[in-house]
């Protein structure tokens, strides 16, 4: 594995909290949760390897071995986590492969490592907007698809999330995937998990988030499961009060 600088931000006191953020986002998808956390936890967001202010690299890497060493240079014994999509993925990963720093964990529309994706005709514009090397368009056509449409109805959100989809457009280069999954991955491994454990899920997020949720449901023992009706995929953004009250409740409740 190689090493990278993961660019990262500090903000309050307390037990340690992580934010992970979606693919194509970098650590400002969290701007409304940072504030009312830092009142309780030490927040501690930061931008994955390719994204934000964190550069990708073609050599062989892993997320979660990423986060690791974060927290290890950190200091930082456990955590609880926070993350969304491939956020919440590499949040899975991280507490099959290192359970000891894993504290309670909230996984929201999550991915998870292993699962097969259903074959998607509605990326094909933004794929060919990357053949033709117009990465602002791949980002824009990445925005219409029905993972981020819900969002983008929102006059609230539309805007920050169209700077952020096309501020991390370079992402779309054509760069090997230098990316290791977890080995086995965790789509055979979810019982393993034992941590309290929150899931939050969109009613209208797309078939296969909504598949690995109920996988999740059904083979995570000691989950929380939490649908917003009318909601999509970037939960934290599209109702931000609501998912940070969630989020505040169940580490309260559940993780004290």
């Amino acid at each position: 594995m190689t090493e990278t600088e993961l660019h990262y931000e500090i903000h309050g006191d307390g037990p340690p909290l992580v934010l992970i953020e979606g693919a194509g986002l970098d650590l400002r998808m969290w701007d409304d949760q940072v504030d009312p956390l830092a009142r309780s936890y030490r927040v501690i967001r930061y931008d994955v390897r390719g994204f934000g202010r964190t550069t990708y690299t073609r050599d062989p890497f892993q997320h979660h071995e990423d986060l690791y060493d974060l927290l290890r240079h950190l200091g930082v014994d456990r955590a609880h986590l926070v993350g969304l999509s491939l956020g919440a993925r590499i949040a899975l990963d991280l507490c099959l492969e290192h359970p000891e720093v894993c504290r309670c964990l909230v996984v929201s529309g999550p991915g998870v490592s292993g699962f097969k994706w259903t074959p998607d005709r509605r990326m094909l514009p933004m794929i060919e907007a990357i053949g033709a090397n117009d990465l602002i368009a791949a980002a824009d056509r990445w925005l219409e698809h029905p993972y981020m449409a819900p969002a983008m109805e929102l006059p609230h959100v539309r805007e920050r999330l169209r700077t952020l989809a096309r501020e991390n457009s370079h992402i779309y280069r054509k760069l090997p995937n230098a990316e290791i999954e977890l080995e086995p991955p965790a789509i055979d491994r979810l019982s393993e998990i034992s941590v309290p454990t929150l899931l939050l899920v969109g009613t209208r997020d797309v078939a296969d988030i909504q598949t690995i949720a109920d996988l999740l449901t059904s083979q995570i023992a000691d989950l929380t499961r939490i649908d917003f009706e009318g909601a999509g995929h970037v939960l934290n953004m599209e109702q931000p009060e609501r998912f940070t009250r969630e989020v505040l409740d169940f580490l309260s409740e559940r993780c004290t």
